[in-house]
């Protein structure tokens, strides 16, 4: 299972321009702020549409877990994107 990670104030722009990317996906959204309440199974895939600081968050809740984490390219993550080699853009 894919579990996709956004802040709130990122919703219009997950609606809009990176869920219709996984259309063919069986990706369930999850705010950030909901993260550690998350029960998922080892091996599922989180992929991280977040900020730097909000992806710091995140890292936190992996402590433990048998997760598997992707890192989408967010216009205000461009240091972490760079670092991990994603790209700017999420196309």
């Amino acid at each position: 299972m894919y579990h996709l990670i956004y802040h709130k104030s990122d919703k219009t722009t997950l609606d809009k321009e990176v869920l219709p990317l996984f259309s063919k996906m069986d990706v369930g959204a999850v705010e950030i702020e909901i993260i550690s309440e998350q029960n998922w199974q080892d091996g599922d895939v989180v992929l991280s549409y977040l900020n730097h600081q909000n992806l710091r968050t995140l890292v936190k809740a992996f402590l433990g877990k048998e997760w598997c984490l992707g890192i989408l390219p967010h216009p205000e993550a461009a240091h972490i994107s760079k670092s991990v080699g994603t790209g700017q853009k999420i196309e």
